[in-house]
């Protein structure tokens, strides 16, 4: 074969071998790309799914947090929701004055339930209950009467007083109740020497710490029926968004509903009943308990009878309804006319202790 002949089929071969090489050359860019789409597919479901997973685990965690809260929260009978801790080991009440050179009071803000009881004189004198809550400051505290001490007895409390009337101290003797006296136990009272004798005298927490250390834990139950929810029957209530309470010797008490809050503000000879520092104080029920009352003696003291049965009337939500109270044994419970038991709203209770011919408007 010629040289020439031999360069020719040279080229032809290389010509051949480049043609195959295209043809069967593997296309690594496009291959590339293809996989790549489909890795970052794969990735970015795998983000999704890590993102979902992390999203329910933080719920699940939220969710389980809020249950071991709840379970680590305690249910305040006398206010009817739930609370981080009870203050006290058993209920205390204290007396608390209302006449004009005693205001403003501190401390009714922070009770559970207040009772509110005319004295002699025509002024009135709050029982305030705390066991959810008691704070560093209450008073002014002033002397007891038989009808206060019998309601102290239903809450097996521990009643703080300055003195009593010759009857109170009898059944103060008799009846065994739990008390403190200032005038025997001054330790646990102090005089504000800012204000005038005698409505001055204070207690609070930190200055019966020694004696609530002392206090057996008691399980209390509640005396009311609580509800969360209220559903109101128009048709067979009245609605009061106002109440004025004419109480012996021209004093008045207000309640006003504030439907934005759901309870009433409280007024006293109608201007709003303010505490020391200008707090206001607010009812999320209040009961009006018509009991028969009559003055006993020449100084205007009073008794009052609070067994049997009577009128009652119930605010709540801006409606009043109608019923009746009873006490026969260690407590009183309020019926509507239907004769089941009123439901209350979770918060502070102010029960208004009125004679029988007391007048009412709402």
């Amino acid at each position: 074969m010629g040289r020439g002949r031999m360069i020719i089929l040279f080229f032809v071969l290389v010509l051949l071998l480049s043609g195959c090489g295209k043809e069967n050359q593997p296309t690594f860019n496009s291959g590339v790309n293809e996989n790549s789409s489909e890795m970052r597919d794969a990735i970015q479901d795998e983000e999704k799914d890590n993102i979902s997973s992390q999203e329910d685990r933080e719920i699940l965690d939220v969710q389980q947090n809020v249950e071991e809260e709840k379970q680590q929260l305690i249910v305040a009978p006398f206010l009817g929701k739930l609370v981080e801790k009870i203050e006290l080991p058993s209920p205390i009440m204290v007396m608390i004055e209302n006449s004009p050179a005693a205001r403003p009071q501190i401390g009714l803000e922070d009770a559970s339930i207040v009772y509110e009881f005319l004295v002699e004189g025509g002024i009135t004198r709050f029982l305030a209950l705390f066991y959810e809550n008691f704070p560093e400051r209450v008073g002014p505290v002033r002397s007891t009467r038989p009808y206060f001490i019998q309601t102290a007895l239903e809450y097996d409390a521990t009643l703080l007083h300055v003195g009593a009337s010759a009857e109170g101290f009898h059944l103060l003797a008799t009846s065994g109740i739990s008390h403190i006296d200032q005038l025997s136990n001054g330790a646990y009272f102090w005089r504000d020497l800012n204000r005038r004798a005698p409505h001055n005298v204070y207690t609070g927490k930190s200055k019966l710490g020694n004696y609530l250390d002392k206090l057996d834990i008691k399980l209390v139950d509640s005396i009311f029926s609580f509800k969360s929810v209220s559903f109101i029957d128009q048709q067979r209530t009245k609605e009061a968004d106002k109440l004025k309470i004419r109480y012996w010797g021209g004093y008045t008490v207000e309640y006003k509903y504030d439907a934005s809050k759901g309870n009433y503000l409280r007024f006293i000879d109608s201007v709003p009943h303010l505490m020391e520092g200008g707090k206001k104080l607010y009812a999320d029920n209040i009961l009006v308990q018509y009991v028969d009352t009559n003055i006993k003696d020449d100084a205007g003291r009073l008794e009052m009878d609070l067994i049997g049965t009577g009128k009652a009337l119930f605010f709540k939500n801006g409606y009043v309804f109608e019923g009746q109270w009873a006490k026969e044994a260690d407590r009183v419970v309020y019926n509507g006319e239907n004769g089941i038991e009123w439901q209350f709203n979770s918060g502070q209770t102010w029960i208004q202790i009125v004679p029988l011919s007391t007048k009412i408007d709402y």
